[in-house]
């Protein structure tokens, strides 16, 4: 059976890191390389931390440079054959969801499972897309918190590009898909619950997100892809006004 790691970082969301954490404590798989990396916060996460050193299999609050600094610390620290990024705030789907997806023939170098996102009215579980192409990563990409990484894949890859302060994940998995051809396997399992309320959702970073996408699509697109993708991006940002609108003309027809 492969091995797992689960890597969770924070700083000063105590909350958040509480959920995250107790979700993987609660697991009935108990074979994992628990890693917590905290950015020196001061709202008692560290303390926290220290009262639970026990789980940990390494963990550390210091001031680091973002979200992907904090993520390499954690990789740096990991010796699984897999990884799982859950960030805190985001937890586990359920107390059987690693052992449901670590049940499983895992050979693939990324392994993509099923998501719910967390809004304030309940959870939507959704599936990954079923092509792995250019249309998903021009619009979207592979969901980050609901997949499994083999870690030998960053030694092709190296590291997350921490320029990115926002879209590294997304730099990751185009280079790992485009330029290295890493294989991919779906399972039909709920691995992971998103909190929409983080850095990438937040509508106030929306035009830094979307900046940091087109300079990730440059690097590996050519000039006529990059116009390509913007064509496939207008045609889907069309269709979703149309539908919006068709719902306001049902539910509020004087609007």
């Amino acid at each position: 059976m492969a091995s797992l790691s689960i890597i969770t970082i924070n700083y000063n969301d105590l909350e958040g890191l509480k959920k995250t954490t107790q979700s993987v404590f609660s697991q009935t798989f108990k074979d994992i390389e628990y890693i917590v990396i905290d950015g020196g916060s001061s709202d008692g996460s560290a303390e926290y931390i220290q009262q639970h050193l026990d789980r940990f299999y390494y963990s550390i609050s210091e001031k680091d440079k973002g979200i992907f600094n904090a993520q390499n610390k954690g990789l740096a620290q990991a010796t699984s054959d897999y990884c799982l990024f859950l960030n805190s705030g985001d937890c586990l789907a359920n107390d059987n969801a690693i052992a449901e997806v670590m049940s499983q023939n895992l050979e693939a170098d990324l392994i993509l499972c099923n998501m719910g996102f967390v809004y304030d009215d309940g959870v939507q579980i959704r599936k990954q897309s079923k092509n792995i192409d250019f249309k998903l990563f021009s619009t979207s990409s592979i969901w980050h918190p609901a997949t499994l990484i083999k870690r030998s894949v960053f030694e092709l890859t190296g590291p997350y590009n921490e320029s990115f302060r926002i879209t590294a994940d997304y730099d990751f998995f185009l280079k790992a898909i485009w330029k290295y051809h890493a294989s991919y396997q779906r399972l039909d399992v709920v691995l992971s619950n998103f909190d929409t309320t983080g850095v990438s959702s937040n509508p106030e970073h929306a035009q830094k997100h979307q900046d940091e996408r087109m300079r990730v699509q440059a690097q590996y697109f050519t000039d006529e892809e990059l116009n390509e993708s913007l064509e496939i991006q207008a045609r889907e940002k069309s269709l979703l006004t149309k539908v919006v609108r068709k719902i306001k003309r049902i539910f509020i027809p004087n609007a």
